[in-house]
């Protein structure tokens, strides 16, 4: 087989197999210049062509499995509303995207991408001091040291678990004020709906609700079916507990 182009191939043999039901494929080539293919290596290509396969379905599995881990600890740490940053001489060894995502809303100059692996100059400042008064003292940390970062929407707390030879592990927790109905938007619901729902998480009444939206408790009743059916949520506790989570996380 003859192909034109850069750098210049003028033999290709090629082989493939199928991965989805859909019919994608996944498409092998060899190419060399001096030399057709011969029988022999069309041979050795069908022979080696199962193994190519089982090592990209392993492959696409350990990506799923990774994918499906990183969706559960990101809902466990939006659960119990915390998250942990490992920290190397004062630059982030590692992160969850939680954690990342407050430090880019507490910390503007922060952007929070894994391209930014320096901590925020104030939290670098807090933790040098007390690396260098624990080094100092040659004692192990206790959890005690924490900083605390006021903004109008609440307020951050760095807490030092354990610094080490130039390693610290912060825990990072987040305390909202106030009312944020526009944070449970991202659920796909409308502005009303996020407001009756903010106050279904927080244990309030159809009757309740209406009496502080100002509306009536059938047009409540009305919204939390909606809710509950953009959110497949089979009754209000299961509702307003993925309120909870995603007020949390946010």
């Amino acid at each position: 087989m003859w192909l034109t182009g850069r750098p210049r191939i003028e033999y290709l043999m090629t082989g493939g197999f199928k991965v989805s039901a859909a019919g994608d494929i996944v498409t092998l080539g060899f190419g060399r210049r001096a030399k057709d293919f011969g029988e022999n290596e069309t041979a050795l290509l069908d022979l080696i062509r199962p193994y190519f396969e089982q090592a990209y379905r392993n492959a696409d599995a350990m990506t799923a499995f990774q994918r499906q881990h990183e969706v559960r600890e990101q809902a466990l740490e939006g659960a119990a509303n915390m998250a942990m940053v490992v920290v190397h001489h004062l630059t982030i060894e590692s992160a969850s995207p939680l954690a990342r995502r407050w430090l880019a809303t507490y910390f503007p100059g922060h952007d929070g991408s894994r391209s930014n692996d320096q901590l925020p100059e104030l939290i670098a400042r807090w933790l040098r001091h007390h690396q260098i008064a624990f080094d100092r003292n040659d004692v192990e940390v206790q959890p005690s040291a924490l900083l605390s970062i006021e903004s109008p929407d609440g307020q951050l707390s760095v807490r030092l678990i354990e610094t080490r030879d130039g390693q610290s592990t912060l825990l990072l927790t987040r305390d909202l004020r106030g009312d944020h109905p526009e944070l449970l938007e991202q659920l796909g619901l409308t502005r009303r709906e996020a407001e009756v729902l903010l106050w279904i998480s927080r244990g309030k009444t159809s009757r309740e609700v209406a009496a502080i939206l100002s509306i009536a408790p059938k047009t409540v009743d009305k919204h939390v079916e909606h809710i509950q059916r953009k959110l497949s949520a089979e009754n209000r506790t299961i509702a307003a507990a993925i309120a909870w989570a995603t007020l949390r996380s946010s």
